[in-house]
């Protein structure tokens, strides 16, 4: 099967996810815990973020829609999920879509690296939020080399030192 191209809508839905790290070759993932969440709240986030990586497609897709609606306390969880470098690209792709459900013009400062992700769905969706909540897009594509966007990523940074 991970041969195959599936379409996106299969990859998002959790077709391809990963197990929940327990694999020998795939080491636990732990989260830091955001200091305005009850060891409750984080425990459920956790919960969830390992669902996320599931095999099992439904449940996988359940622990996606519930990130939706958690607003953007998630987003610092998804980012963790996508620092971490054993990642599966599918999964990393699924973190992202809850980072970026759940962003705000708040939290736009933690969206800025994504724009250098190895997925370019990863990118590409980085750049639509980030242009819905600032309105701004410093010409910034995608698809260009990697030089091109890191260059693009600097002014979004300088903009952002402006901002605060």
């Amino acid at each position: 099967m991970c041969g195959r191209v599936l379409p996106l809508a299969l990859i998002v839905a959790g077709c391809l996810f990963g197990g929940d790290g327990e694999e020998a070759d795939v080491p636990r993932l732990s989260f830091h815990r955001d200091p305005g969440l009850t060891l409750e709240e984080h425990r459920k986030i956790v919960g969830l973020m390992r669902d996320l990586r599931s095999d099992d497609v439904q449940e996988s897709e359940r622990a996606q829609k519930e990130l939706f609606e958690m607003g953007r306390v998630v987003v610092r969880y998804a980012k963790q999920l996508l620092s971490a470098p054993e990642t599966r690209e599918n999964v990393r792709l699924a973190a992202a879509r809850v980072a970026l459900h759940n962003s705000s013009p708040q939290n736009v400062a933690d969206l800025v690296d994504l724009l250098d992700d190895p997925h370019p769905l990863v990118r590409h969706d980085a750049a639509v939020a980030m242009k819905k909540h600032t309105g701004l897009t410093f010409g910034y594509d995608y698809r260009a080399p990697a030089e091109e966007r890191k260059a693009v990523m600097l002014k979004w940074e300088q903009w952002l030192e402006q901002r605060d």
